[in-house]
């Protein structure tokens, strides 16, 4: 079994799992910094701050331990530490319908594009944490695929694409059922998931799942 993670943030139910459009807006800030970018001057920066305060009412899902939402049961993703590219991304994905999950359709599309890249600034600026793992899980050979886009190990140094490692096993299963079904819409994750049997995309989960993760929860408390 995983060791216990430390409470800390996460945001949006059901947002990240695999594969990812290029987002065409404008990408957060790194860890660290003060929120802001050199757009600031015209008012357009993302805001660590402003994102924070925007997404407490997402850790009512995203920041519950091993939360787990019904029909089908699979647990609310890790998405505190994920790359802000691929948030914005997902998160119209949801607004447009590309991903079939009510709760998530209404939340993108009750968000303004300035909204949406606030909140993925505070999620990026969450991660990295100490990457954990009890358990050694060779990468099956259909994996290396994946690898090409979503990095060896499942931690992409390409921002357009998730972190996937240390994701919630069923959550990640899940996310390639409906890819290959088409209930998700992306060219490439159809195409990559299209061919794989039920065992292959479990094989694939499990490995993932199982790798040393950044990916963290989101802190419950309010914003300061």
């Amino acid at each position: 079994m995983r060791l216990t993670r430390p409470l800390a943030p996460v945001f949006i139910a059901a947002t990240l799992g695999l594969g990812a459009q290029v987002a065409t807006a404008q990408a957060a800030p790194a860890p660290g910094t003060n929120g802001t970018t050199e757009a600031a001057a015209s008012g357009t920066a993302a805001s660590i701050h402003r994102g924070k305060i925007l997404s407490q009412t997402c850790a009512f899902c995203h920041g519950l331990p091993d939360y787990v939402i019904p029909y089908p049961s699979r647990h609310v993703p890790f998405v505190g530490g994920q790359h802000a590219t691929y948030v914005i991304s997902a998160l119209h994905e949801y607004a447009q319908g590309d991903r079939a999950f009510a709760t998530m359709k209404a939340q993108g599309a009750s968000l303004t594009d300035r909204q949406i890249r606030d909140i993925a600034a505070y999620l990026a600026s969450l991660g990295p944490e100490t990457p954990i793992s009890d358990e050694d899980v060779k990468a099956p050979p259909f994996a290396a695929s994946c690898a090409a886009c979503h990095g060896a190990s499942g931690v992409s140094t390409n921002p357009m694409y998730p972190t996937l490692a240390g994701q919630h096993y069923d959550y990640l299963l899940l996310s390639l059922k409906e890819y290959k079904a088409g209930k998700r819409k992306n060219g490439i994750m159809n195409a990559m998931a299209s061919p794989l049997t039920l065992e292959q995309m479990q094989q694939l989960a499990h490995y993932y799942s199982k790798q040393p993760s950044p990916l963290v929860l989101m802190p419950l408390q309010g914003p300061e």
